[in-house]
């Protein structure tokens, strides 16, 4: 090597000489190597040579390992690549040095997708131009790079939730593994991002599900019942002057089954029996609102962020206590009075949510549901239709989407006025911190302002949406347990162990998300234990099955425990399931135990 060195300074200049080493760089010591291969790429951007400079930075850095800080390629910091930021060589580059940089691998990504196609507009948009694209490589190298969550969540137009990100994510790995099979090291990842996936699905099911009417149920519940106001009311005929009936059954408050008055009492009659069945059963509207939203849901929503943020303070002993705050008095005082106007707000808050009379935000009174114009309303189309001549489950359909077009009308105007009023009234309790001037503290409460108005509000208002109950995929409990761990960070620390039995029917997911919401928080409230744990563990019989949840759980002198509306709700969810299902408990001096015991034909699919 020494004797072609020797020849070479003898002959060429400087650049002629280093082009030449570098084609016989092979057979060179590593670091004689890497010195030739700098060498040669800081002649290449001497000579304003950069796609090819660039090309050999990242290759020998992937393939042999050499240090990115062995060449010279910026100035001032600044990357000295910026006429080949279209290039898939400076997006790895940007993501090699600064992976830090989101915001600059972005538009190196970017950039490099509008240069293949304007139609691509996210990574994973590349797949169809793979086939005939240069540098195959390392384009793989770079969908491989730019996997990562915090370089997708960049792609705010094109991925605009967490869901798509993961997604786009699940789709990248696929197209890797079209041109790398042996891209298996991922699998753990491609797991994650699975489990990830159908964490936010769920959520997303039970968020849209707050409020759900299921009309499979509903039907079974109040048929019979509707079945005879049918008969009578194909008897009847309608009333020669069609205001009579109605006001003189408001005014008395009362309505009659007999058939010797008109129609549109029947009609009237069915419209109640329904609205009252849709309202009020185990099943019904109002049996939701209490247990999916008023039952802590809507505390923990508005809560947490405070208590991730350090700025509530809570009971202990009938006393506010904080600690985080402890050494600022005045900071102290005023977090504690802040708290107090939070619980405040949110028994007024929930107060008028449950007052379904017209002074809450939601009137569920029938007249209000059943003005004139919408009563008679029903009857013209009827008249038009002849719904006399119809079956009486398919005239018992028509009854139950009429009634519950009314009740989504309803629950939409109240969804408005609750939006504004929890705007008005979150931004009127943070006013009584304004005046606190430290930079620290600042910094807590700008936090906590961010996730209440972006998510908190937002997911509380979502809620208010009367869904017709839909079936999620089938699922294992632990997927129910760890969906609600996601959603509740104070639940999260449950070291759960889980013995799942087979998948179960996903009609039944919102109810086992309610009974584990009971469990989880159960131990939490009254285990006694810093560090809680769960077990789940499986007994099968016959035509039973037991599902059988054990915690830690330490018996003290004032521990009153009882039934109380927690368990009162589980039981609810179980008898909805099939009306023989039911729960036992059970005391020990270490453990408390919760026996689920269901139908199993109902629950599993053959």
């Amino acid at each position: 090597m020494k004797i072609v060195y020797i020849q070479v300074i003898e002959n060429k200049n400087k650049s002629s000489i280093i082009y030449d080493l570098y084609n016989q760089k092979s057979e060179m010591p590593y670091f004689y190597k890497c010195k030739v291969i700098t060498s040669y790429v800081e002649i290449l951007i001497n000579e304003q040579k950069y796609q090819k400079a660039l090309e050999i930075i990242v290759k020998n850095h992937l393939e042999k390992f050499m240090p990115l800080c062995m060449f010279n390629y910026k100035n001032n910091n600044t990357y000295i690549f910026n006429n080949v930021d279209s290039s898939p060589y400076y997006t790895l580059l940007c993501i090699l040095d600064n992976p830090e940089d989101t915001i600059l691998i972005h538009y190196a990504m970017k950039n490099y997708l509008l240069s293949i196609d304007k139609a691509c507009k996210k990574p994973s948009h590349i797949k169809s131009f793979l086939p005939n694209i240069e540098n195959l490589e390392i384009n793989i190298e770079l969908l491989k790079r730019i996997i990562k969550h915090n370089y997708l969540s960049e792609f705010l137009v094109s991925l605009k939730s967490r869901k798509e990100i993961i997604q786009e994510q699940l789709e990248l790995i696929n197209i890797i593994k079209i041109y790398d099979k042996n891209y298996d090291i991922d699998n753990e990842l491609k797991n994650k991002f699975d489990e990830e996936l159908r964490i936010i699905e769920n959520t997303n099911f039970v968020n849209e599900h707050k409020i759900s009417i299921n009309k499979d149920k509903l039907k079974i519940s109040c048929f019979d019942g509707i079945k005879l106001f049918f008969e009578n009311y194909k008897e009847s005929e309608y009333g020669e002057d069609k205001y009579e009936y109605y006001k003189y059954v408001n005014q008395k408050g009362v309505t009659y089954q007999s058939s010797n008055f008109y129609r549109e009492e029947k009609i009237e009659n069915m419209f109640r029996f329904t609205l009252k069945e849709i309202l009020f059963s185990n099943i019904g509207v109002i049996n939701s609102i209490n247990e999916n939203i008023i039952h802590n849901h809507l505390n923990d929503t508005l809560r947490q962020p405070l208590l991730d943020e350090k700025i509530f303070a809570q009971i202990s002993n009938d006393k506010y206590e904080i600690s985080y705050w402890n050494t600022n008095e005045p900071i102290k005082d005023k977090v504690i009075e802040f708290s107090k106007q939070v619980n405040t707000f949110l028994e007024l808050f929930k107060n008028q949510i449950i007052d379904y009379s017209g002074n809450g935000f939601f009137n569920f009174n029938y007249e209000n549901l059943f003005t004139e114009i919408k009563f008679y309303k029903f009857i013209e189309m009827e008249k038009q239709l002849e719904f006399e001549n119809l079956e009486p489950e398919v005239y018992f359909e028509q009854i139950i989407q009429y009634v519950l077009e009314q009740l989504r009308e309803e629950i939409k105007l109240g969804r408005e006025r609750l939006k504004e009023n929890l705007e008005n009234s979150i931004k009127n309790i943070f006013s009584i911190l304004d005046n606190i001037q430290n930079t620290k503290f600042l910094e807590h409460l700008n936090h906590a302002k961010q996730n209440i108005e972006n998510n908190s509000i937002k997911n509380i208002v979502s809620w208010f949406k009367l869904n017709e109950a839909l079936i999620n995929n089938d699922f294992l409990i632990i997927e129910v347990i760890n969906t609600l761990k996601k959603e509740y960070p104070e639940i999260s620390n449950i070291d759960v162990v889980c013995d799942d039995y087979k998948p179960i029917k996903g009609q039944y997911f919102i109810n086992f998300h309610r009974i584990y919401y009971i469990i989880l928080h159960n131990i939490i409230k009254h285990s006694n234990f810093k560090n809680n744990s769960l077990n789940v563990s499986f007994k099968i019989y016959e035509d039973q099955i037991e599902i059988i949840n054990k915690n830690k759980y330490r018996i003290t002198k004032k521990d009153t425990r009882q039934n109380g509306t927690g368990l009162d709700f589980l039981n609810n969810n179980l008898i909805t399931i099939n009306e023989a299902n039911c729960y036992s408990k059970k005391f020990e001096n270490l453990s408390f135990t919760i026996i689920l015991k269901l139908c199993i034909k109902d629950i599993f699919n053959a």
